[in-house]
């Protein structure tokens, strides 16, 4: 990955870029898809299919992304991170 305008270049196996990657003011990662890419959300990823090779490739949100997402449910949402990291919550 190499910079671009104050992000990383966010890359398929081919080499294609699909978009850039970037922190915002609280540190939460974010996935700047380049427009007219298709893009599936699939339960807490995003698949993002590529032009030129068609194979596709999926942005999960870190941790700080959850923790941002679940405080804004307000209480009553508990989740455990270390949960979801080994391979989900049942």
């Amino acid at each position: 990955m190499s910079d671009r305008k104050n992000g990383m270049e966010w890359k398929c196996r081919c080499g294609a870029v699909l978009g850039t990657m970037q922190r915002d003011k609280m540190g939460v990662r974010e996935l700047s898809v380049i427009p007219g890419l298709t893009v599936k959300v699939e339960g807490c990823g995003t698949r993002v299919f590529c032009p030129a090779c068609f194979g596709s490739r999926v942005w999960m949100p870190g941790e700080e992304a959850l923790r941002e997402l679940f405080g804004e449910c307000g209480e009553g949402v508990l989740v455990r991170f270390d949960e979801l990291e080994e391979g989900g919550v049942q």
